[in-house]
């Protein structure tokens, strides 16, 4: 896909763009995997990378440059969170420009709130919730847009990690400031003016991954329904690569089209 990540500015941001980044045949990412071991469903991505295992995340705690971000709500967070984890909420980020809500703050403003919790360009970060969900995606997208190079969502989430028997903390995590600097990616945020040249286009592909009430409400011209609960299996895990190729591709999303997600 040759612009996997592209994201209207005015919509929420979901969970169709790591599924679609993990079957990409290109990432603005450069990190080594840190995918677990014996991990036979991740093996199969193209970016496995951009998928974190719990056993691998517990092996790095501690790790100098390993940053992890708890995209809960600060009393989620205060209740147990996975340790060394910082809280940066799913929507911290949003603004309100004109009369349209959820639109993305300025890169810089997100620098500052990163830098403040201590994540700097060279961090390696993973993103958690519960499970895989909308804020996951969201955080992602807009690391990717930041153009941060090593970034990616814990598998499972936290009820993972606790089924597992896994470390949590009520501790708040004590971070030394950092220095974050913004080299924005525009090739992965997508414009009104975009997504128009993208309707009608036959190499680019619209995805609106609300659910079927909300699409059938009203949508744009051509545009594919993929309700990004389909990527997940019922244990909040992401799907194998086969079957969301099979998700995708069953609604006309293929590897050589452009995909504009909202």
């Amino acid at each position: 896909m040759s612009r996997v990540l592209r994201m209207t500015a005015f919509a929420a941001v979901i969970l169709a763009i790591l599924a679609t980044a993990l079957m990409a045949g290109c990432t603005s990412t450069g990190q080594k995997a840190t995918t677990g071991e014996g991990q036979s469903a991740a093996t199969a991505y193209v970016n496995p990378q951009l998928l974190t295992e719990t056993d691998a995340l517990e092996k790095e705690l501690g790790s100098a440059d390993l940053g992890i971000i708890d995209v809960r709500t600060p009393d989620l967070y205060a209740a147990g969170h996975i340790k060394g984890a910082v809280n940066m909420p799913g929507h911290s980020t949003d603004e309100t420009v004109g009369a349209v809500p959820s639109m993305l703050a300025s890169p810089e403003k997100i620098a500052k709130m990163l830098g403040e919790r201590g994540v700097s360009n060279d961090s390696n970060i993973v993103i958690y919730d519960d499970q895989i969900t909308p804020p996951v995606g969201r955080t992602f997208w807009f690391l990717e847009y930041l153009g941060h190079k090593k970034v990616s969502a814990l598998n499972g989430g936290l009820a993972k990690w606790k089924k597992e028997g896994k470390e949590v903390t009520k501790e708040a995590t004590t971070v030394k400031p950092a220095t974050y600097t913004p080299a924005p990616n525009d090739a992965v945020y997508a414009t009104k003016d975009d997504i128009r040249a993208m309707m009608g286009n036959k190499g680019a592909v619209l995805v609106d991954t609300r659910p079927v009430v909300e699409y059938l409400g009203g949508h744009l011209e051509g545009a594919k329904r993929i309700d990004w609960i389909e990527s997940l299996n019922k244990d909040g895990t992401m799907k194998p690569a086969g079957d969301l190729e099979k998700v995708y591709a069953d609604a006309g999303v293929t590897k050589d089209k452009d995909v504009g997600l909202y």
